[in-house]
This record gives structure tokens, C-alpha cells and sequence, in this order.
């Protein structure tokens, strides 16, 4: 009897022992559970960054040097003449420094520019030729063309180059009747144009008479572009 109630004790003990091992689960004790850290997932190997080609950048822009274009010199003596205006048109004849100074008696003839799609000629005596030739003004009448003619008055001159001054010289054309029959106030002549820019020469009457008795007449022009040109003038 007494085994028996010390087993049904130890039962006893047992049973609340294990009922208080189930009791403590039964608590309010929050069991946290680490999330696990996410990885992502490598979505491709990127390559090496493109180096780009580095854009070439153009120097300053050389400004080429201008060519300078020599004005010809025409033939001494060898001069232009325009005619008068008809029917709102001039024609232009060149007379040649040849044909003053040739001494056969035979008349010249020379034809005219072209303007309007037609011509003229004119035709001047040896006596014609010599008065040119002498600085004296000589008029004539062309021939008669599309109904009309011209005149011209023709007078000798004569073209000078000028010393080189920057690489660039001026011409300058005298008329005979000014070295023939000089003015008391002198003449003032321009140059021909080159680069752009033309100069002044003024010859005195002492110096015109000078050129006419066959010497030499050393002249200086005026100053534009900060230079002047010398002219060493002689009559052909």
C-alpha cells in the first residue's frame, strides 16, 4: 500500500513537472527570426567605359598673304581717246606712239571699241600726226555707222610708272598739251588706282617746261596708305 501511494506521488510529480515544461511554451515570448539579407541578382557585366575619341580642334585660321597683281605699264606714248557722246554712247580709239613719230606720208586709220554691236574708224593725215605728235589738239569726225558718227578730240599723252613703295607701283598719264603750253597755276594729276588707293602729283609750270625742253623731272606725290611713289618724268 504504501508502494503504491509513493509511485502514485512520484506519477504526481512527474505529470506537474511536465505540465510546467508545457506551461513555459505557452508564454508570450516573441521568438524574432532574422530576415535574410536579399542579394540581387547581377543582371549582366558591364564592360569598360568607352574612352571617346577626343574631337580635333582646329587652330586659328591663317589669313593668306594677297598676291600682289602689278599694274601693266602701258607702251610710252600710247594713249587713249574717248569720243564725244551720240545717241548716249562713246567709243574709245588708241593712238599709237608709233604712228606720231613715223615719217612716211601716209594717213592712219584706227578703229574704234565696239559699243552698242557696232564700230567706228578714223583716219588721221601725216600733218594730223605731226601736230599730235607737237602737243597740239587735233579734231576729227569717224565714219558714219548704225546713222551717227562721233568726234575726238585728240591729244598726245604719255604714261609714267612710278617708283616701287610697298611692293606695288602707279602710273601716271601726262597730256603734251600741258607740257607744251603749261599753265601758270601748274597741273595737278592722279595716278592710276592699285590695291585701292590712288595719288596726287602736281607739277609746277617751271617743271612742265623743264619736261618739255627734254630733262628729267624728279617729282614726289602726295601721302595715302601712309606712303608716296616718286616719278622720275621724261617726255618720250
Amino acid at each position: 500500500m504504501l508502494n503504491s501511494k509513493v509511485l502514485l506521488i512520484s506519477m504526481f510529480l512527474v505529470l506537474s513537472i511536465i505540465l510546467s515544461l508545457i506551461g513555459c511554451g505557452s508564454d508570450n515570448t516573441v521568438i524574432i527570426v532574422p530576415t535574410p539579407t536579399y542579394t540581387p541578382t547581377a543582371t549582366g557585366t558591364q564592360g569598360p567605359t568607352k574612352t571617346p575619341t577626343p574631337t580635333n580642334t582646329p587652330g586659328p585660321t591663317s589669313t593668306p598673304t594677297p598676291t600682289l597683281t602689278p599694274t601693266s605699264t602701258p607702251t610710252p606714248g600710247n594713249f587713249v581717246i574717248t569720243s564725244s557722246v551720240t545717241l548716249l554712247h562713246t567709243h574709245n580709239v588708241t593712238v599709237l606712239l608709233a604712228d606720231l613719230n613715223n615719217t612716211l606720208p601716209v594717213n592712219v586709220t584706227y578703229i574704234s571699241t565696239t559699243t552698242d554691236g557696232h564700230n567706228h574708224a578714223i583716219t588721221l593725215t601725216p600733218l594730223q600726226l605731226a601736230d599730235i605728235n607737237n602737243g597740239n589738239t587735233v579734231t576729227v569726225t569717224s565714219s558714219e555707222s548704225n546713222g551717227h558718227t562721233h568726234n575726238w578730240a585728240i591729244m598726245k599723252t604719255f604714261a609714267i610708272t612710278s617708283g616701287v613703295t610697298d611692293s606695288h607701283t602707279h602710273n601716271l598719264v601726262l597730256s603734251m598739251v600741258d607740257v607744251s603750253n603749261p599753265p601758270a597755276a601748274g597741273v595737278t594729276y592722279t595716278s592710276s588706282t592699285t590695291n585701292g588707293h590712288t595719288h596726287n602729283v602736281f607739277l609746277t609750270q617751271v617743271q612742265l617746261n623743264n619736261i618739255n625742253s627734254g630733262n628729267i623731272e624728279a617729282v614726289t606725290s602726295s601721302t595715302t596708305n601712309g606712303h608716296s611713289h616718286n616719278w622720275a618724268i621724261v617726255k618720250p
